[in-house]
């Protein structure tokens, strides 16, 4: 975690890792945990799926950026005017592939 002497601006959700096995694991947000399996990512962080898929958040996604497979919620998804004509943008990684789960109710899975 970023302590509190570094500057705000550093704040930018960058996930921590963990070596288990001789592989780097990601740390789950929702438990502190490494995610050995089942990673999913909300916003550009880590989480375990089951986890996420149980949390308040995972039901505010509204999009999916099929370059990062990192579930977006509204404040994550930009948009940018190429030649005249409006680009859902990833606010994670800046990509243009970004598919919306579309519908009011829950969410489909993005399986990628």
């Amino acid at each position: 975690m970023l302590n509190s002497l570094e500057p705000f601006w550093r704040k930018e959700s960058v996930p921590e890792y963990l070596l288990v096995n001789n592989r780097m694991r990601p740390i789950c947000e929702g438990c502190g945990q490494p995610i050995l399996k089942n990673l999913a990512f909300l916003d550009g962080e880590p989480w375990h799926f089951g986890e996420l898929r149980d949390e308040e958040g995972f039901a505010r996604a509204t999009h999916v950026c099929r370059d990062c497979c990192s579930y977006l919620t509204t404040g994550k998804v930009g948009h940018m005017m190429i030649n005249g004509e409006r680009w859902r943008v990833c606010g994670v990684c800046g990509s243009t592939n970004v598919k919306w789960l579309g519908g009011r109710g829950q969410p489909e899975v993005f399986y990628p």
